[in-house]
């Protein structure tokens, strides 16, 4: 608590400094004796307080000065202190210079990229008008060709009437003139080389008869593109399908059995045939490998 020592007002808040109806200056109140402790010593009595002004003699003019000393009594400064930057805000502050720091090396790098394009286009230009200008150099300075005057190798008409000296001095200018005209040497044009032939396809299409160990056999070839071929292969009571190819370089065969499709499977062994055509296409001879072993046979186009 706190008085004035003008008006001897008292306030109960510590903060103010100068009272508000004179502006003087506030002191701490007297504190009664019962307040203080038993124990504590008697304080002296304070000095008599003296009145340097007395409110019932002022007047409005002494009001209103005491007020204006009021409202002009100093304050006190106030510090706000600076907000710290967010983490959040320093982590963007950050992102974005590294945004701008790549988007001008992009656009250091693309103007990098056309200058040396700029460059090379304007180097190839002047190549390429070098070269033009020094092919019309070396084509003018080629002489052209004379064009060849074809000799005239009709014998002339004897003038009966021209005299003899005419007739003298005409054979003596012929061959100087025809000295004077050169004669085109022809250039011989290489032959093209040829090709080998490409190898005639070898027709195996058709049947074939041939024996295995005494017994006859029909060899069937029902289909044939380029290298391949499929039929049947078997006698008079069981066949099997096959399939194989021909090698129209070499003349070679291979087939070999896939199934039965005739008879009994449990009497016929698959087997393989390999060999090779003659070159009449006529003869097949073949090595026959089964179960049972191998044999030669020899197949004819029927």
């Amino acid at each position: 608590m706190k008085s004035c020592p003008t008006c001897q007002r008292t306030y109960t808040d510590d903060s103010l400094t100068y009272c508000l109806i004179d502006g003087a200056v506030l002191s701490a109140a007297y504190e009664p004796q019962g307040n203080d402790p038993p124990s504590s010593p008697r304080a002296p009595d304070p000095p008599p307080t003296e009145i340097l002004y007395d409110p019932s003699k002022r007047t409005d003019s002494d009001s209103a000065a005491a007020l204006y000393q009021t409202m002009e009594a100093p304050v006190p400064p106030i510090s706000i202190p600076s907000p710290e930057p967010h983490p959040a805000q320093e982590k963007q502050g950050k992102v974005g210079w590294v945004i701008i720091g790549g988007a001008i090396f992009l656009g250091i790098v693309i103007g990098l990229v056309i200058a040396l394009g700029l460059s090379r286009w304007s180097t190839k230009d002047g190549r390429t008008a070098e070269q033009a200008s020094n092919s019309a150099n070396s084509n003018g300075n080629v002489a052209p060709a004379a064009e060849p005057v074809a000799a005239d190798n009709s014998s002339p008409t004897p003038n009966r009437n021209a005299s003899p000296a005419n007739t003298s001095a005409s054979p003596a200018a012929t061959p100087a003139a025809t000295a004077a005209t050169p004669n085109p040497t022809p250039r011989r044009t290489p032959a093209p080389e040829s090709s080998p032939a490409p190898p005639k396809n070898i027709d195996v299409k058709g049947t074939w008869a041939g024996k295995d160990r005494g017994i006859s056999y029909t060899l069937v070839i029902n289909w044939q593109e380029g290298d391949s071929i499929s039929g049947s292969m078997g006698d008079k009571t069981t066949r099997a399908a096959l399939t194989g190819t021909v090698n129209n370089r070499t003349r070679r065969v291979s087939m070999r059995d896939t199934k039965v499709i005739k008879g009994r499977s449990s009497i016929w062994s698959l087997g393989t045939y390999s060999g090779s055509v003659s070159a009449d296409g006529k003869i097949m001879n073949l090595i026959i490998s089964d179960a049972s072993g191998s044999r030669k046979a020899t197949f004819r186009k029927l």
